[in-house]
């Protein structure tokens, strides 16, 4: 393999320029994770790469547009110069960083070039988009000439459709997306949206940054329209997310990979005659996708403030009335504004009654079991402490548990801004809590207990606890619906979920017991004094846990919220 590597090399030599260490970019090495590829004129590159191995040796092989790496090790010597656009031997620093620029060869054409960088036991492989600056420039003369011309309205779309379509990778259009399934009639609506767009935008010569940004939109939401786009946060460069409005939203940490896939439901299918329809309906598919799943009423207080303009409800508002349109899937800024508008808080004088809110349908959304924080993300998220609940003074211990559990979708009230805090749980209603926290993504599984029906709301809860182990019958017929749970019940469940999500929990070997220890089940013993030692229950005393005794709803709520903290 390295003989065929040095010859590589070899062939190469009288067509490649040396390679150039970049010293401007070493104090960007620290930053550095993933392959970053830089496309400068002239063909020239910048690659640079944290291998973690230093002073090693690498070759860097980039493979021209349509070729394989697997293509470069099938090949004959012969071969070589059909597959690649540059090769050389490289030795990493003594950080193990590969920082490298060199110059591609002047006739490779533009287009997805895929760079692989391989060693002793390591290789990487990324695919990045290159530009031949000197073929661009004929591509992007035709289109100038389109824009300077006098031919009538249809001309000028067949001029830029055949240009497009003809060679799309000057254009900075990658052959490997969405275009590559394009048919000559999505070229044409690509060509009019970009057409019209210039003409708006009273453009009348184009380079090739202005060029990929246009007409990879086109492309973009010409795929969008027919339903080939999954995610639009993952392809936010092709739909133009990093200039207007969206560009200081899209990358926020709340936003998530449902974000962009639900934006993607919310618009595919849908036909827009201009980028400016289409960014008015972006955005709006933005707003109403993070409010589905906020991840914390207080993203959807801050995203609704930043977006009040567009929908008509102001910069102000409690924190309760945010809460109430917050994880609810609304189909337009209307029907969202309505229901802010109507909400009557309760707690408060008012000489109304509190409207319905006109809500859609709710989305109860998954919490996370653990998420890196810093200053910088909670920055991001904007979170803020809402007080949600007007019955929680006799719970206080409890309170700041239930709110964040609240705002993730994991506990809810029961209405009239009440919470119930003291109110028992059932062993249906904390199966359903602790799935919504820690398991929403497992498989349900058939469950045949007498007690429980598949039209019932707990029903696909149960069984994914089930699946889980996490939940057993009272017997082999009954599940215990109906019944409340106990202290101890609670415990057990919880600890089966700690070891199922693999959490370090283990009994402290030297414990101390509580007063009522013998009134505590064997089955649970080791539950309870192992969820004591994590600091996630407490006694009602500090001697007594009263294991038989109904689990409350502030209980459960603190309980499921500290074993979230771990």
């Amino acid at each position: 393999m390295m003989k065929k590597l040095i010859a590589i090399v070899a062939v190469l030599t009288m067509l490649l320029s040396m390679t150039v260490f970049s010293e401007e970019r070493e104090s960007q090495k620290d930053d550095l994770k993933e392959t970053v590829v830089t496309d400068n004129d002239d063909m020239t590159v910048n690659v640079s790469q944290k291998t973690g191995i230093a002073d090693a040796m690498m070759v860097v092989d980039v493979i021209l547009p349509r070729y394989a790496y697997s293509d470069l090790l099938a090949a004959d010597k012969a071969e070589y110069l059909n597959i690649l656009a540059y090769s050389e031997q490289v030795v990493t620093d003594e950080e193990g960083v590969l920082d490298m620029s060199f110059k591609l060869r002047g006739d490779s054409p533009s287009g997805s070039y895929t760079f692989v960088i391989t060693g002793k036991d390591y290789k990487k492989e990324i695919n990045a988009f290159v530009v031949n600056d000197d073929l661009s420039k004929a591509a992007m003369d035709a289109i100038t000439d389109v824009l300077t011309g006098d031919n009538d309205y249809e001309s000028n779309i067949e001029a830029i459709k055949a240009a497009i379509c003809g060679q799309p990778a000057e254009y900075g259009i990658d052959e490997t997306g969405y275009s590559k399934d394009f048919e000559s009639a999505d070229w044409k609506k690509a060509a009019s949206l970009s057409y019209d767009y210039m003409v708006s935008e009273k453009i009348k010569e184009i380079d090739t940054t202005r060029a990929s940004y246009i007409f990879n939109k086109a492309v973009a939401i010409v795929a969008l329209e027919n339903g080939m786009v999954d995610n639009i946060i993952t392809d936010a460069e092709l739909f133009g997310l990093g200039k207007g409005k969206l560009a200081g939203w899209y990358k926020k940490d709340f936003v998530t990979d449902f974000t962009g896939k639900r934006m993607a439901e919310r618009l595919g299918g849908k036909a827009f005659k201009s980028f400016e329809e289409f960014d008015e309906a972006l955005i709006e598919s933005f707003v109403l996708s993070v409010i589905e799943k906020p991840d914390g009423s207080g993203n959807t207080k801050a995203v609704m403030q930043g977006f009040s303009d567009y929908i008509g409800t102001g910069d102000s508002g409690t924190d309760k009335r945010y809460a109430y349109v917050s994880n609810k899937k609304w189909d337009s800024y209307e029907d969202l504004k309505e229901a802010f508008d109507e909400y009557k808080d309760p707690s408060q004088p008012s000489g109304g009654s509190g409207g319905s809110g006109g809500s859609k349908g709710s989305y109860v959304p998954r919490a996370s079991i653990s998420a890196e924080t810093s200053e910088k993300t909670q920055e991001d998220k904007k979170v803020y402490q809402l007080n949600i609940f007007n019955d929680l003074e006799t719970v206080a211990w409890a309170e700041d548990a239930i709110i964040a559990l609240t705002e993730k979708g994991i506990v809810n009230g029961v209405g009239n801004d009440m919470f119930a805090p003291n109110d028992f749980v059932t062993r249906e209603e904390f199966s359903a809590m602790i799935v919504r926290a820690f398991i929403p993504y497992v498989q349900a599984v058939e469950i045949s207990f007498s007690d429980t029906k598949k039209s019932e709301w707990y029903y696909e809860s149960v069984a994914k606890a089930y699946a889980a182990g996490i939940v057993k019958g009272e017997s082999e017929n009954l599940f215990g619906t109906g019944n409340n749970i106990t202290r101890q019940d609670m415990a057990v469940m919880l600890c089966r979920m700690g070891e199922y999500i693999r959490l370090n929990l283990a009994m402290p070997e030297n414990h101390a017991e509580f007063s009522d220890d013998e009134m505590i089940s064997d089955y649970a013993k080791d539950a309870v004094y192992t969820l004591r030692g994590a600091e996630i229950i407490n006694g009602i005393s500090d001697k007594e846990f009263a294991p038989l005794e109904n689990a409350t709803r502030a209980q459960a709520a603190k309980m499921i919220y500290g074993l979230l903290e771990l």
